[in-house]
């Protein structure tokens, strides 16, 4: 196995391949204090898979030693949510909190050849409000469980409120939302108002 740990350049790929039962070791240097970190490791043939952690008194980290891992048999994705108690208590103690990455070769009998790339994205406030400035500011929000992932660039536009607020009926404002972010209210809670099927989210989302 390369002891070596070599440094990842954050949102490059670098193509590397390790042996059968070694490892390849890399870091990746998280210089943003809150951030969502995605390690895509690309195969072209055997069977690599990933150990990471951010415990710097284990900078190479393997199958009985390590904080995240993946170990599908094609690609493998590993997801660090930015809330991630193991990632939020290295980003308190240490100045620049360091991702280290061991990609095993599981294969028994070949090489593994594969790109690994790691990307660390800041986070900052879901939603934010620049005009009126009556009521600018940075707000709260998740995304929906349902429909397209949102894009990791932020997006900007001018919104809208849909008529009637809780889109429970056909829209009386259609023409003026297009190309807009739209506000839906949720509810109402009196089912008379917008009974079932209606009141789901998603149905009034369809409607927008």
């Amino acid at each position: 196995a390369n002891q070596t740990v070599a440094v990842l350049e954050d949102g490059a790929p670098a193509r590397e391949e390790v042996s059968p039962g070694s490892y390849e070791y890399f870091k990746l240097y998280l210089s943003e204090k809150t951030v969502d970190v995605e390690v895509v490791l690309t195969v072209f043939s055997g069977n690599p898979d990933i150990y990471a952690t951010v415990d710097g008194a284990n900078p190479r980290p393997t199958r009985g030693n390590f904080q995240w891992s993946s170990e599908d048999a094609a690609s493998d994705v590993l997801l660090i949510d930015h809330r991630d108690e193991l990632l939020t208590g290295c980003q308190l103690e240490q100045d620049t909190c360091v991702l280290y990455i061991g990609v095993y070769g599981q294969d028994d009998e070949a090489v593994s050849s594969f790109s690994l790339l790691a990307s660390a994205y800041p986070v900052s406030s879901a939603f934010h409000v620049a005009l009126p400035t009556a009521i600018e500011g940075d707000y709260d929000a998740y995304p929906a469980d349902f429909g397209p992932a949102l894009p990791r660039s932020p997006l900007t536009g001018a919104l809208v409120q849909a008529e009637p607020k809780h889109a429970c009926s056909e829209l009386t404002n259609a023409a003026a939302l297009s190309g807009k972010i739209v506000l839906v209210q949720r509810g109402p809670r009196d089912d008379s108002a917008c009974p079932l099927p209606h009141a789901y989210f998603a149905n009034k989302i369809k409607r927008v």
